[in-house]
């Protein structure tokens, strides 16, 4: 299999390096985290570079990029600056790639093109306090009355809510069915009368807030169905389009700050002295740095992987492999520059840390793919089902250590 990007897709890497190197720096990302500010200044400088429109088809005014484009282009800005990827995922990821995949025609033509000129961001209101991993039995209700719908209910740990334009808000809209059968997507613009929206405090990860939201009779009008009136109840295969999508891009960004972690401690290496020389010329410490790289290595491979198969099966694999490396590398950094790592502002690791921490849990506890596929599900379940039997012989292949370079070969790359 050729693991060499496109073209195209070296031209649009340098394309962001460039933007990262003009435009931002670790201070303005420590900056934007300490004080939980998201980067607006930089909108247009981003929009102007043509990167909001990179996954949308020409005709919505984008550029017409692939699955993997807009994951390499993810990882990309990620290792590169906080803020900039920041900035980057609420317009294209929680608000377009939703309308992209599910939209009618009609919303296509009118929220991609302000997406794309960096005019629109979005938030995926999908959690409730006892509705998590499992999505199907979300309590917010929607109450049709009249040409409209009544909202009312309570979401929490929604990312960006505070500064999106756009709720996509998951909701029932009938509670007499199949649980499958009686969800939908409203399109909620924040500043609509009744929506309460309240920030919660985070250790880490604190460019895109994460918030709360209560709804008290929030009307909204049956367009605004994604999907349009006739989407109505089909909330739920449009809900796991969103989430298998959402996964590979949340593998890319883990294993961005893994890259970031390696990059800090081999450069701290190179630099510190002991008994005379450089630590990264000792074997102990070198064979830090090729496991570091090595399993970074093992997982940006994966993303090859995301065009070529179905995303229900890639995507948990991708989003839990990537938060595994992601805690490792970073651990093995952390403990590799000491006590200097966790001192604010003399290495990016003690960020790093405070980001990785709140992905212990879903790596610790059951993911996407531990749960059976339900039989009564309505829309796909043959594909599901047959999903599962894939999911269950690619979890026993996780059990064996996986190798994508040996030591010898990341050391070559790393030229200590």
């Amino acid at each position: 299999m050729d693991f060499e990007l496109t073209d195209d897709q070296k031209q649009l890497v340098i394309l962001i390096e460039d933007f990262i190197r003009r435009e931002t720096s670790r201070e303005l990302d420590r900056d934007c985290d300490e004080n939980e500010r998201f980067p607006i200044e930089l909108n247009d400088k981003l929009a102007a570079t043509g990167l909001y429109g990179l996954p949308f088809p020409r005709e919505y005014g984008g550029t017409g990029g692939s699955t993997m484009d807009f994951c390499l282009a993810a990882e990309t800005l990620a290792t590169g600056s906080d803020a900039a990827c920041a900035l980057f995922l609420l317009p294209v990821f929680f608000a377009g790639e939703m309308l992209l995949n599910n939209g009618s025609e009609e919303q296509k033509r009118r929220y991609l093109p302000e997406i794309v000129a960096g005019r629109l961001k979005g938030c995926f209101a999908l959690t409730e306090p006892e509705v998590g991993s499992d999505a199907s039995r979300v309590k917010t209700r929607a109450v049709a009355d009249g040409d409209e719908f009544v909202i009312n209910g309570h979401k929490t740990m929604i990312s960006g809510a505070e500064i999106a334009d756009i709720i996509m808000v998951v909701t029932r809209t009938d509670p007499d069915v199949n649980r499958y059968e009686g969800m939908s997507i409203l399109m909620v613009p924040r500043e609509t009368p009744g929506i309460t929206i309240n920030k919660l405090k985070k250790l880490g990860g604190r460019i895109i807030s994460t918030c709360e939201i209560f709804f008290d009779d929030v009307r909204v009008d049956r367009e605004l169905i994604l999907g349009g009136p006739e989407a109505l109840n089909r909330g739920w295969p449009q809900l796991l389009m969103q989430l298998d999508i959402e996964r590979i891009m949340m593998g890319a960004l883990h294993v961005a700050l893994g890259e970031k972690a390696f990059a800090d401690a081999l450069d701290y290496a190179k630099q510190r002295q002991q008994f005379g020389r450089p630590i990264a010329t000792y074997q102990m410490v070198v064979q830090l740095l090729a496991d570091m790289k090595t399993q970074n290595q093992r997982r940006k491979h994966k993303r090859f992987q995301m065009p070529t198969g179905a995303f229900v099966v890639l995507g948990p694999h991708g989003k839990r492999l990537g938060k595994v490396v992601d805690i490792s590398v970073s651990g093995l950094a952390f403990g590799y520059i000491n006590g200097q790592g966790s001192l604010k502002g003399l290495s990016a690791l003690d960020m790093f840390f405070m980001d990785i921490g709140f992905c212990l849990r879903e790596v610790r506890f059951k993911t996407a793919w531990d749960f059976e596929i339900p039989n009564e599900l309505p829309v796909y379940s043959e594909t599901m089902r047959r999903s599962g039997v894939r999911f269950k012989k690619l979890r026993r292949g996780q059990r064996s250590q996986l190798k994508c370079f040996i030591e010898s070969h990341s050391l070559g790359q790393m030229q200590v």
